[in-house]
């Protein structure tokens, strides 16, 4: 596995949380020239998944910019089917059909222009496989349909996986429940010793789906009265999806003079959420003996939860636009509108 100009960059890469992926050796000079710097390339050679897996422990963002004619495109293509497999934000960057990265960058001195308008993967591939798709025939439809419910089919997190399925609902004009049920008939036949005959809502437990940020911050306030200050339980009840805020919720409402009181919020939770609690009020943090949660596991847990809730956001901007649904964008970015100035306030967003 190798990826050019990785040592050179790695820095840059960890610093700015985010890498450029690039397919040339001239693209991969220039780029650092201009300063690019967390920028590496593959040579020519085909981007792998195991390339993919080693960026995301460096960058939690993925610019991929290959060449603009139609075989960069085609490149594209292959790499957003691996990106959906890894836990990093992957953005398709468009240039001209004329250029590359190298030859766009000495003409215009920037990459602003492309940038502003980099599409998330879902998007691109979204876009890609809805073009034409009410001329295509039956059979058109149906390959078009069966292509992305394979690539769905690789996505471990449940809410991307109905995110998606929602999008492709609104841009195929095929029922959701349609499309849903289709895609669970595949992984059973896929994978049958994998797939049990449950309901389509069943899902991974909430212990083994949270980070252990998220598990550091539970152990504190639910250990400790007081450990939350009241700003930050505002903000947090803003960020957190919505089985962690049923559960923080919970936890504020169960407050009384001497903590948590445990068996009102046992009452207001389901036995999976219960068993993430009990974890947490057993597992004691050695690198937190204060009884307070500390500001930079706060920073830290509130940059993830923001890049978390912009990209859902995201998703769901582009569904209400595909519905023509104007009042439901307003909104929706009003709403994230609101969030980062309180963010912005506390020196994060």
């Amino acid at each position: 596995m190798i990826l050019f100009g990785l040592d050179k960059a790695k820095k840059s890469i960890a610093q700015k949380e985010s890498v450029f992926l690039v397919e040339g050796y001239t693209d991969l000079i220039i780029m650092h020239q201009f300063g690019y710097t967390n920028t590496v390339a593959t040579l020519g050679t085909a981007c792998t998944l195991d390339h993919l897996r080693y960026l995301s422990r460096y960058a939690e963002q993925l610019h991929i910019m290959y060449d603009g004619d139609a075989a960069g495109q085609k490149a594209i293509l292959k790499l957003v089917e691996l990106c959906w497999q890894v836990s990093v934000d992957p953005y398709v960057i468009t240039l001209p059909k004329e250029d590359d990265p190298a030859s766009y960058i000495l003409k215009h001195n920037s990459l602003e222009e492309p940038l502003s308008r980099a599409h998330d993967i879902f998007s691109f591939m979204m876009n890609h496989l809805s073009d034409n798709f009410t001329q295509k025939s039956l059979q058109g439809k149906l390959a078009v349909t069966q292509k992305l419910l394979d690539l769905i089919g690789t996505i471990e997190d449940p809410l991307k996986k109905d995110f998606i399925l929602q999008q492709a609902s609104v841009s195929f004009g095929v029922p959701y429940d349609t499309l849903k049920s289709s895609l669970q008939k595949n992984l059973r036949e896929k994978h049958p010793q994998r797939v049990a005959p449950q309901p389509d809502t069943a899902v991974k437990p909430l212990l083994l789906r949270t980070t252990d940020l998220e598990k550091k911050l539970f152990s504190v306030i639910l250990n400790y009265k007081g450990a939350l200050g009241k700003d930050d339980q505002e903000l947090l009840g803003l960020l957190l999806d919505e089985q962690l805020k049923k559960v923080f919720d919970a936890w504020h409402s169960s407050q009384n003079d001497e903590g948590t009181d445990i068996t009102i919020l046992f009452e207001q939770v389901t036995e999976d959420e219960k068993a993430f609690i009990s974890h947490c009020i057993s597992v004691a943090d050695p690198e937190v003996p204060e009884e307070t949660v500390p500001p930079a596991h706060l920073t830290q847990l509130y940059k993830k939860q923001w890049k978390k809730r912009v990209h859902v956001v995201k998703l769901e901007i582009a569904t209400a636009e595909k519905q023509g649904n104007k009042e439901r964008v307003s909104q929706l970015l009003t709403d994230l509108m609101t969030l980062k100035n309180k963010m912005l306030k506390r020196g994060i967003a």
